[in-house]
């Protein structure tokens, strides 16, 4: 057996035996963001009993000898079930984050960015709303020139397929809006789930999922 002795014990930075915050930690996700190799900045979103999705999120200086200390804001209030959470960090180290919204089976995407005070303030928005989608959802950052570009894959629940978002510019409304499109859509199948999505610097988009129908792992590339 292998001996974890490199493991510190573990600590539970959220949760209760009961009330609001029972339960803390479903569809758990994470992220790091390391400045200078002395600043450790760790962000952690998941879902309670209540259905909310909190944040958590700590700054340690390496350099300094003290307590990690963690700071908690609600990106998503009471109400229905939110499940499928991913997250991946800017350039600027903003969390961004998709979910899926079981009460209204919409994509849902989070982002968000720090007050004068240091305080994370989130804001929501619908990606795609139509039929139910959003299940397995998974997000990548890609940078840019003048703000990074977020790539998300997920599974379209009423046709059984691959789908993919982003955010682009339109011209007629002098704004960044979501485009979306079907990646994989073989048929007779049952394809998208258990997605995971990448860039490569060249800017290829790589995103890996499960064809349910034929028990295959597939690759999709564009």
């Amino acid at each position: 057996d292998t001996e974890w002795s490199t493991w510190e014990v573990p600590e539970v930075v959220d949760g209760k035996s009961t009330g609001r915050d029972r339960h803390a930690g479903q569809y758990a996700t994470a992220s790091i963001n390391k400045i200078n190799n002395e600043i450790e900045e760790i962000h952690v979103l998941y879902r309670t009993s209540d259905k909310r999705i909190s944040h958590l999120y700590s700054i340690l200086d390496n350099s300094q000898e003290y307590e990690r200390e963690w700071e908690k804001t609600t990106v998503v209030a009471d109400g229905w079930t939110k499940s499928h959470i991913s997250m991946d960090l800017d350039s600027n180290g903003n969390p961004h984050a998709v979910y899926y919204h079981a009460g209204v089976h919409d994509l849902m995407y989070a982002w968000a960015t720090q007050n004068v005070e240091g305080e994370w303030v989130w804001q929501v928005e619908p990606i795609e709303t139509e039929g139910k989608v959003g299940e397995y959802a998974s997000i990548v950052m890609q940078p840019g020139p003048l703000m990074d570009k977020p790539h998300v894959s997920y599974y379209d629940e009423t046709n059984g397929v691959l789908r993919y978002a982003t955010k682009m510019l339109n011209p007629g409304l002098g704004a960044m809006t979501w485009v979306t499109e079907t990646v994989d859509n073989p048929a007779e199948t049952d394809v998208g789930k258990f997605t995971d999505i990448i860039v490569a610097e060249d800017g290829t988009v790589y995103i890996a999922y499960y064809d349910e129908t034929n028990g295959d792992l597939k690759l999709a590339h564009n």
